[in-house]
């Protein structure tokens, strides 16, 4: 329509023929290459919502490589004397090659992104390894006293029966795949030569809200046939878990205080209880863990963590963690069984634990890494020894 109805004799016409928009028509087609990925590249490495300074720098890069694109690639290519047909598709062919191999030793080659950029990669390393703890979770044993097992199997309680009776009571956790981190954390940081745990992902003492078809076979109920027998080498019994299971939606970021299920609650203080009263044991409930809104692995390693925690850190899952905490605490109290919250126990506080020592707490959204398991395993074991559980410090 601009076409057929603007000539040089009226406004639009003569507005569309000015020095300025005619050279803006003459690189179009470079800034329409340009734009995105300059806009796409900055977003990355700044914010999605640019500051008006950073716009104004990307309309200004994009204008002077779309007139040098112009220039020195466009203009000289639509000379047909100089480029015919057979000679732009052989450059095309270099031209993407050299791309895809520039693209892929960037890419691939560790040894080059470091040289290239050793910011970028030494947070590229740190998301790697804390995403190596995830996926490949080791479990501590130290050949004696200190080990775990996903079941009350023969090899466990054999060992088990030959370690009561080459040391004082154990220190036993409970789980699922949080009993398993708290494991690693006392494990590797207690003094006590007996620590043991039976834990397993997707356990806990409580029906599981939603599909159980998929669920594997827990360990609660075997626990209490193992405490009948063995219940006076067992000092304490450690239970703990994550608190976003307890809700009727998948994720604590979207969750509210009706979602919390208080029939689940009542269903793990009962089975502590239980196994209180009956074996005469010492119960604890360690706490929960606040999931973070995005693990490791997906955050920006181009970019300082510092600058995206306002994207991993969900302030209301950390809310309703202590709401979870306060109701156990309160529930627990009537049955006199301890409840210590992970803030207090690991002295947690985000988002200033989340880095610590060169490394990610978090080895995923909901779980501790090894270096997790090492510093808030130490604030662990002190926190419990300023509150008299000494065994937990204990080499006898």
């Amino acid at each position: 329509m601009v076409l057929l109805f603007s000539d040089q004799r009226n406004f639009t016409g003569k507005v569309l023929s000015t020095g300025f928009l005619t050279k803006v028509g003459l690189i179009s087609y470079s800034l329409y290459l340009w734009h995105q990925p300059i806009l796409a590249l900055m977003k990355k490495e700044y914010s999605l919502h640019l500051e008006p300074v950073q716009i104004l720098i990307a309309i200004t890069l994009t204008f002077l490589l779309s007139y040098l694109t112009w220039k020195y690639i466009e203009t000289p290519f639509r000379n047909r004397k100089r480029f015919n047909g057979r000679k732009i598709l052989r450059y095309s062919f270099i031209s993407v090659f050299i791309c895809f191999l520039c693209g892929f030793l960037l890419r691939e080659n560790l040894q080059i992104q470091k040289i290239v950029a050793p910011e970028q990669m030494a947070r590229y390393e740190i998301l790697k390894n804390a995403d190596n703890s995830h996926t490949n979770q080791v479990m501590f044993d130290n050949k004696d006293c200190k080990f775990w097992s996903s079941e009350f199997n023969s090899n466990f309680i054999n060992r088990f029966e030959k370690c009561a009776n080459k040391y004082n009571g154990a220190v036993f956790i409970l789980g699922g795949s949080h009993g398993m981190d708290l494991y690693n954390a006392i494990a590797k940081n207690a003094l006590n030569p007996f620590v043991v745990s039976v834990s397993r992902g997707f356990c806990r003492a409580h029906e599981f809200i939603g599909d159980q078809s998929k669920l594997p076979k827990c360990q609660y109920e075997d626990f209490k046939t193992f405490a009948k027998k063995f219940s006076k080498s067992i000092s304490y019994v450690l239970y703990t878990q994550t608190p976003d299971r307890l809700f009727k939606v998948n994720t604590l970021h979207s969750a509210t205080h009706e979602d919390l299920s208080l029939e689940r609650v009542r269903e793990v203080v009962n089975y502590l209880a239980d196994i209180k009263e009956k074996h005469s044991l010492n119960v604890i409930m360690i706490g929960m863990l606040p999931s973070l809104k995005i693990s490791p692995i997906s955050w920006r390693y181009e970019q300082p963590f510092e600058q995206q925690f306002d994207e991993i850190i969900s302030q209301n899952s950390i809310e309703l963690t202590i709401v979870v905490d306060e109701i156990f605490s309160t529930e627990l109290e009537k049955y006199k069984i301890p409840y210590i919250s992970k803030f207090e126990s690991f002295a947690l506080t985000l988002p200033n634990d989340l880095i610590l020592e060169g490394g990610v707490t978090y080895s995923d959204n909901r779980h501790i890494s090894h270096t997790g398991e090492m510093i808030f395993g130490q604030r662990f074991i002190e926190n419990m020894v300023d509150k008299g559980f000494v065994l937990l410090n204990s080499s006898q």
